[in-house]
């Protein structure tokens, strides 16, 4: 891990977390005394009223020019679409880098390079950040400013060393090797939170030498780690990894969105279901409120879950829907 020759030389640590499906920002002020909790606030690029994360997407014009990221770019896209015009957007790319493609792929199938597609994601979260930090505090110093970007504990050194690059071309840092930007392993991240937040009872056992295991469930993938703590409590975090990383490069949630598009596009039929995917406004409605529904999911709650299908309008009425759900029931008994 790449670390600051002097500790004292920066202010501000500014995180971004870069998901396959969500992305966000954190920003701490350098902590002063070692004994200090530190003070994160986190941040959604695209909308401040939202404490969630936006959704990972990105929209480039034919041409390859950057128009918007998050949220908005979906809501932008669509708009394009239903006014007849094109353009490039990128979900999901996150999982290109895994393969190492060398390109990313479009929703309508044209392609990118996947650093372009990359950098101006970082670029686009980066400025928010110091826009942000601009705004709490006035006139910022880039070069006091400590970088950190989260990085799944599945990836080799080509990867990490892809992500170095991807934030020199966003003007993040001026040298590939800067010891200004540290690249966090997620699931070392999350053993650090888990820690802090935990209550004091359970905090007292998460000391020297427990095992404990780390899941980080994410968009695209999950890490599995196991990790030996090296601290007391009031100590700073420190703990070695007992196994290898493992898990699965195409276990994490984006892969449930697939298969409950394939469970719509049994139970639409060919019609319906050809109209709810050339429907842009439609679809990605569908899958927002799918989405709160996997947040709100709990399996020990025997509860209804209703899934919201008007946006589809005319095209599926009451009745439409009724004669559809008895279909699928029988083929499904």
């Amino acid at each position: 891990m790449a670390l600051l020759k002097d500790e004292s030389s920066y202010t501000h640590v500014i995180a971004i977390d870069f998901g396959t499906g969500a992305s966000g920002y954190g920003i701490a002020p350098k902590i002063l005394d070692p004994s200090q909790k530190p003070k994160i606030e986190v941040f959604n690029p695209c909308d401040e009223t939202d404490d969630q994360k936006t959704p990972t997407a990105i929209l480039f014009d034919n041409d390859g020019n950057f128009i918007a990221f998050g949220s908005i770019a979906l809501a932008k896209y669509a708009e394009m679409l239903d006014d007849a015009e094109t353009g490039l957007l990128f979900q999901s790319y996150k999982m290109h880098l895994l393969r190492m493609d060398k390109n990313a792929i479009a929703a309508d199938g044209r392609e990118l390079s996947l650093m372009t597609v990359i950098s101006q994601t970082l670029k686009y979260i980066a400025d928010k950040a110091l826009a942000k930090l601009t705004e709490q505090i006035g006139k910022v110093v880039p070069t006091k400013i400590r970088w950190l970007l989260t990085v799944p504990a599945l990836w080799n050194e080509e990867h990490k060393q892809f992500m170095r690059k991807a934030a020199l071309e966003a003007g993040i840092i001026d040298d590939v090797n800067s010891p200004q930007l540290i690249l966090c392993l997620e699931p070392e991240g999350a053993s650090i939170q888990c820690r802090e937040d935990s209550e004091e009872s359970l905090k007292k056992e998460l000391v020297r030498p427990k095992v404990v295991m780390v899941l980080d469930c994410g968009g695209g993938t999950v890490d599995i780690t196991v990790h030996r703590l090296l601290c007391q409590e009031g100590e700073r975090f420190l703990c070695e990894e007992l196994l290898p990383s493992s898990g699965g490069c195409e276990w994490g949630a984006k892969f449930v969105d697939q298969y409950f598009e394939k469970f719509l596009e049994e139970f639409f039929g060919p019609e319906l279901y050809g109209i709810y995917t050339s429907e842009a406004s439609v679809r990605l409605e569908i899958l927002k409120h799918f989405e709160m529904m996997k947040r709100k999911f709990c399996p020990t709650v025997e509860e209804r879950t209703r899934l919201q299908l008007s946006y589809l309008g005319e095209e599926l009425t009451l009745q439409k829907l009724s004669s559809l759900i008895a279909a699928f029931n029988e083929k499904h008994p």
